[in-house]
This record gives structure tokens, C-alpha cells and sequence, in this order.
């Protein structure tokens, strides 16, 4: 039901534009900007559950003795297009594309845009209707925004992507925190320093749960995926090491 929250929602906010009192109260509003800015800002802050919703038919645990597949959400649906799992995946696939699908390519169509766009007046009020998108970020990090919404669907994609390994989707959702961590300690893309320190202690926080649970779990991983990924990690710190040592090095004797 989650992905079908959001047009309700657009079709209350545009019911109001009858009201008398909403007239009188504010006679030159424009009702599509601000529809456009109050579902963009609930879209940003419930895309994950959105997106985790309509993927549900798509997350699924193997049994054991490769028995077959089942949803996580409805163990008791096989995942192998029956007559119980084909109607989920298509109702799946009509949410995905009637609301994250687009909200995300408006996204990335009106963030490669700000640029051209904010530097014509004539059409910097298209912008508006986008701002929950830009005005909570500094003007050289304007598309932070749709880095967030990146974030978000690749989080939501790890238990789509890996199923039947937990141990490497610990690695990956620890992988991407770090990655969206790292980018915004570089950038401080709020505008409000305390967002910016928060936003870094959150990610911290974020890293000991995802480290903890699988402790607490108890859970047993495939070991060869992770000492794979462990000899690319150190082979990648010696290796990045070495070419700091020699661009040391090439200094000292240049100079």
C-alpha cells in the first residue's frame, strides 16, 4: 500500500484548491509548484519504504538443499512466477513505475538542468517546484539532493542484488554508508553546519548497528565471497601505498 500513498496524497492537495477559505487565504497561489514541492518533499522522505515495498516481490531466501526460492515478506509465496507470485510482481512493477521511476528521473532530469536553468531568470520558476530538491544545500553541492535518492535506491537494491548471502550484504551496505559518508565530509553540502556533523554522526551510528546485528544474529556467512573482498581490500591499501611512496619519491629526486 505504500507506493500508492503519494498519488492520495496529490489528489487531496489538488481537491483543496476548491476550497473557498484556500482562495481567499492566498489568491495568487500557485496549486501545481506547490503540489509539485509537498509530494517531491514526502516522496524524499519515504522513498526507501516506498521503494522496499514495491521490491518485496523481488527479495526472496533460498531453502535449503536448493529446494526452491520464497519472499521474505510472504514465506508461504514461492518466488518462481506461480499464480500466487506472478500478480505481486506485476502490481511490483506498475508501482515501481508509477512512482519511484519517475520521481528518480525527474530527479536527474531537473539536476542536470539547474545549471542552464538558474542562469535564465525566465526559467528559474520551474525550479521552484523542485527546490525540496536544492534549497536545504549549499550552492556548490545543489545536487546533493539527488545524491541522497541515489543512496536510497541503492541501499533498497543489496537485498534485491545479493539474497542469499548476508555476510556480503553487510560488506555492501557497509561499503555504500562509507562511500555516501566519505562524499559528504568532502562536500558539507547543508547549509546548517549542525546538519553536516549530524549527518556524519548518523552514518557512525549507522555502522555500529549494521556491525553489531549480525553479531547478535549469529548469522553464518559464505566465507570465499568475503576473503575474496578482503584480499581486493588489502591488495588495494598496499597498492595505493605504493604509489604514494613513489610519487614521494619522484618528487625528492625531481626536485
Amino acid at each position: 500500500m505504500a507506493p500508492l500513498a503519494i498519488p492520495c496524497i496529490t489528489a487531496i492537495i489538488l481537491l483543496r484548491k476548491h476550497f473557498p477559505v484556500q482562495r481567499l487565504r492566498s489568491p495568487q497561489l500557485d496549486v501545481w509548484q506547490e503540489v509539485a514541492t509537498a509530494v517531491g518533499s514526502l516522496l524524499g522522505m519515504l522513498f526507501i519504504s516506498i521503494l522496499m515495498s514495491a521490491l518485496a516481490p523481488f527479495i526472496c531466501y533460498q531453502h535449503p538443499g536448493q529446494a526452491g526460492s520464497s519472499m521474505k515478506a510472504s514465506p508461504d509465496i514461492l518466488c518462481d512466477l506461480s499464480d500466487a507470485h506472478t500478480p505481486l510482481v506485476v502490481v511490483a512493477l506498475m508501482s515501481l513505475l508509477c512512482v519511484p521511476v519517475p520521481f528518480l528521473t525527474n530527479a536527474i532530469w531537473i539536476t542536470w538542468k539547474y545549471s542552464h536553468r538558474i542562469a535564465f531568470e525566465s526559467r528559474r520558476n520551474i525550479l521552484q517546484k523542485y527546490r525540496f530538491l536544492f534549497f536545504r544545500f549549499h550552492p556548490h553541492a545543489y545536487f546533493y539532493g539527488l545524491v541522497l535518492v541515489l543512496r536510497s535506491l541503492l541501499f533498497c537494491l543489496v537485498p534485491v542484488c545479493i539474497r542469499n548471502d548476508p555476510g556480503l550484504q553487510v560488506v555492501a551496505l557497509s561499503f555504500l554508508i562509507m562511500s555516501f559518508s566519505q562524499i559528504q565530509c568532502v562536500l558539507r553540502p547543508w547549509r546548517a553546519d549542525i546538519c553536516n556533523t549530524l549527518d556524519a554522526i548518523f552514518n557512525l551510528f549507522l555502522m555500529v548497528l549494521l556491525i553489531c546485528a549480525p553479531l547478535a544474529s549469529g548469522f553464518e556467512a559464505d566465507q570465499r565471497p568475503l576473503q575474496v573482498l578482503g584480499l581486493v581490500a588489502v591488495c588495494s591499501i598496499l597498492g595505493l601505498g605504493l604509489a604514494v611512496l613513489l610519487n614521494i619519491v619522484y618528487r625528492l629526486v625531481m626536485t
